[in-house]
């Protein structure tokens, strides 16, 4: 009788086992979960640097803008130029150019003082003509994929109410009793026509901040 001695092919003998794989599976995981939050770290910080160095340049704009015309902008147009009581309104001499994805609204302003937010999603940092950048709280809210203003939109100049808003590339604004300082504490008003900034596409940005439109 011959006794046969079976031999596996020297490939086999060095294969990995599945205890192995899944070793080296479970540490590929943890290197790429490592990547992806330093990844988003980085992001994150280049975001709020982007934020900040929107309203560092913006309060530069403003400064000077105050020097010229002797008050601050009292709103911000569609291309983020500042527009007030004085003449020429808006001022494309120191329109603010944010970056992609963030969002500028003036605040509180009363030509004396004003408020200037910078925002991307859910972070959002202010700056007040004596303050620098501060971390704030968002003046969006973001409700399943949609994000809303938390607050009534305030550009423009203001005219009295028995006037109509009309298409002269400047925005107009209505302020409650023809106050400006209503305009301020509750939002301003406007025909729907210019807070379309006269046309009918659906979902147009109108008069509302870069990177926003019309509901």
């Amino acid at each position: 009788m011959v006794k046969i001695k079976l031999k596996y092919p020297k490939q086999y003998s060095q294969a990995f086992t599945i205890v192995e794989l899944l070793v080296v599976i479970v540490v590929i995981s943890i290197l790429a979960t490592i990547i992806i939050v330093s990844y988003t770290g980085i992001t994150s910080k280049a975001g709020v640097a982007s934020l900040q160095s929107d309203l560092s340049n913006a309060k530069k704009q403003f400064s000077m803008y105050y020097v010229d015309h002797g008050i601050y902008p009292t709103g911000l147009d569609t291309n983020n130029c500042p527009t007030g009581s004085t003449s020429p309104s808006p001022d494309t001499n120191y329109c603010i150019k944010p970056s992609s994805g963030n969002i500028l609204a003036l605040i509180n302003t009363t030509g004396t003082s004003y408020g200037l937010t910078a925002s991307k999603g859910t972070i959002a940092y202010k700056v007040t003509e004596s303050t620098s950048p501060t971390l704030t709280t968002s003046d969006w809210l973001t409700i399943g994929n949609q994000t809303w203003s938390k607050t009534n939109l305030n550009i423009g100049t203001m005219i009295t109410g028995a006037t109509n808003q009309t298409n002269n590339s400047i925005i107009e604004k209505y302020c409650y009793n023809n106050t400006e300082s209503n305009c301020t504490t509750y939002g301003a008003l406007y025909q729907w026509d210019e807070a379309m900034q006269y046309t009918n596409t659906e979902g147009a940005q109108g008069i509302c901040p870069t990177g926003s439109h019309i509901p």
